[in-house]
């Protein structure tokens, strides 16, 4: 892009860089964006997370059923589960170096073709009664869903660094929206029973035809109008001097990023280790099927959204990491009830869905809070790279996830497994007191330099109080 000599730039749809303020020095691209750029084409950005939001609801609540109705067991669900995260870990850095290189167009069809693929695989398993279809079809549904990446990609490249935080907040809020509307939609799809040849629509097989079309429209979309960022380099962070100088772990642990990613692992892994064990044990517990299923993880999202809610509520007059201590604190006080209540003879449904429910209400604000967190003290670095290393982190923790509760289930060791989640989840409020410091420093920072731009502009969600 050459040399940067303004403050803030954006760039217009005619790829012309024009001026908005003075005075920033030589190399300085961290203010570089648009306010949006191409509005259509966020549009279909945000539209294909959304795809993949109803994708996880849709599907989970039927999963279960669907393997047991094939001779599946509930290690092969820990796998199947494990094999979509994966994939999705596997291809997460590939994503991001092919996406630097070629364009996010070429990235964002290739792997959306693999979710067609891989969806129409899991339909058609219930046709031929082919346990490893399900398994195929999830682990190439994981490989393309490494596109989420795309999306971050394409706002850090796109828009103005002022708007982005609440972008990445909306986006989360659409994708909390699609976890709820996909239970929704599995509503009616569990009462489907028709057959046009090998493909079989029935509440099993429903929702993988479901998703096979959903993301067959938005390949449609992207292809004809969908149109890359004007410039591949507005990403781009600090000078070349400064890259090379500070290796990338030193800047993590020094600048107190490590806990964000420790703040990913844990959110990856209790999430994905929950969603594994609640089909199979509201079916041992209380006899649930897939319409209760759909319900319930349906309120989880519900949950989580109320939480998205109230973590701008509370930005309104709380610093980061004190919303954070707040999540976390919610979460470990539901994670202790609920392994008290795993120990009765009977785990009652009062104290699944009460405890649950809060405990999704912590890990959600603790999340979202996290990410903010992230970006602040990265100021002046490469993000996409710390973007897409922490995304690998939290895959991490979703592929082990399914597979510890796959595991603990299909031995009968309930209360073995909550007792493993309550101790990854308990790390959190041990690791916060360590970079307390450097997080109210970078919040100081970043709420002086909030306040050099346009005072009706949006602030970043923790540009609120130096303590």
């Amino acid at each position: 892009m050459g040399v940067i000599k303004n403050k803030s730039t954006y760039v217009k749809p005619g790829n012309n860089i024009q001026s908005l303020d003075d005075g920033e020095s030589q190399g300085n691209t961290d203010n570089v964006g648009v306010l949006y750029e191409d509005p259509g084409s966020l549009a279909i950005v945000l539209g294909t997370m959304f795809v993949n939001a109803i994708e996880y609801s849709i599907l989970m609540p039927t999963v279960w059923h669907y393997t047991q109705s094939l001779g599946g067991t509930k290690l092969y669900l820990g796998i199947v589960l494990a094999a979509f995260s994966l994939g999705r870990l596997l291809c997460l850095l590939p994503v991001g170096v092919w996406s630097d290189a070629r364009s996010i167009k070429e990235v964002f069809l290739v792997t959306m073709t693999l979710q067609v693929i891989g969806n129409l695989l899991y339909g058609l398993a219930g046709h031929f009664k082919i346990l490893g279809f399900i398994l195929a079809g999830r682990a190439l549904c994981g490989l393309g869903a490494s596109n989420s990446s795309l999306s971050n990609i394409y706002i850090s490249r796109s828009v103005a660094p002022k708007k982005q935080t609440m972008l990445f907040s909306i986006q989360s809020g659409i994708m909390l929206f699609g976890n709820v509307l996909g239970p929704a939609l599995n509503l009616g799809l569990v009462h489907l029973d028709v057959k046009l040849g090998i493909f079989e629509l029935n509440e099993n097989t429903a929702a993988g035809y479901f998703m096979f079309f959903l993301n067959l429209i938005f390949m449609v979309l992207l292809a004809y109008r969908f149109r890359d960022p004007a410039s591949q380099s507005l990403h781009s962070t600090g000078s070349s001097d400064e890259k090379k100088d500070e290796k990338w772990l030193s800047h993590l642990i020094s600048s107190g990023s490590w806990w964000s990613v420790h703040v990913a692992f844990t959110n990856g892994f209790l999430v994905s280790s929950l969603e594994t064990a609640l089909t199979p044990i509201s079916k041992d517990e209380y006899n649930f099927g897939s319409l209760q299923n759909s319900f319930m993880f349906a309120g989880i999202a519900l949950v989580a959204l109320i939480s998205v809610v109230t973590t701008i509520k509370l930005d309104k007059h709380y610093s980061g990491r004190r919303i954070s201590l707040i999540g976390i604190s919610i979460m470990c006080i539901s994670l202790v009830a609920i392994v008290a209540v795993s120990f009765r003879k009977y785990l009652p449904l009062w104290g699944l869905g009460g405890f649950g429910g809060s405990l999704f209400f912590g890990l959600a604000m603790t999340g979202n809070t996290a990410h903010s967190i992230y970006s602040i003290l990265l100021k002046g670095k490469p993000k996409g790279f710390f973007l897409s290393f922490k995304m690998i982190i939290m895959s991490i923790g979703r592929v082990i996830g399914p597979l510890v509760a796959g595991i603990a289930l299909h031995s009968g060791h309930h209360k073995f497994f909550f007792i493993i989640v309550a101790v990854i989840g308990m790390s959190l409020p041990f690791t916060l007191p360590c970079v307390w410091d450097k997080i109210s420093s970078a919040e100081l920072y970043h709420q002086e330099d909030s306040q050099t731009n346009e005072t009706d502009e949006a602030q970043p969600l923790l540009s609120k109080e130096a303590e």
